[in-house]
C-alpha cells in the first residue's frame, strides 16, 4: 500500500514539473503556444506555474526519500518501564 502511495506521489511530481514550467513560460510570455491561450503574458499564470513546479519538486524529493520497506530501527525498552532517562535522586 505504501509503495502505491509513493508511486502516486512520484507520478504527480513528474507530471507537475513540466506543467508548471509550461505555465511559467506562458505567464512570462516566453512560450507562446497555443496561440489562442488566455494564459500568455498574464503574470498570475507565471506565479501559478512557479508554485506547481515547487510542489512537484517537493513531491519528487519526498517520493524518492520515502522508504517503503520495513524499518531497520531498533526499539530499546528497559525492564523498569522508564523512557531511558536517568532519574535524579535527592541527596
Amino acid at each position: 500500500m505504501l509503495a502505491l502511495i509513493r508511486g502516486m506521489i512520484l507520478g504527480l511530481g513528474i507530471f507537475s514539473l513540466p506543467l508548471g514550467f509550461m505555465w511559467l513560460g506562458q505567464g512570462l510570455g516566453i512560450i507562446r503556444w497555443p496561440k489562442a491561450s488566455h494564459m500568455i503574458d498574464h503574470g498570475q499564470w507565471a506565479i501559478n506555474g512557479l508554485g506547481v513546479m515547487m510542489a512537484g519538486a517537493l513531491m519528487l524529493v519526498l517520493g524518492l526519500r520515502w522508504k517503503t520497506g520495513k524499518s531497520k530501527s531498533r526499539s530499546f525498552s528497559s525492564s523498569s518501564g522508564s523512557s531511558g532517562r536517568r532519574r535524579r535522586t535527592k541527596r
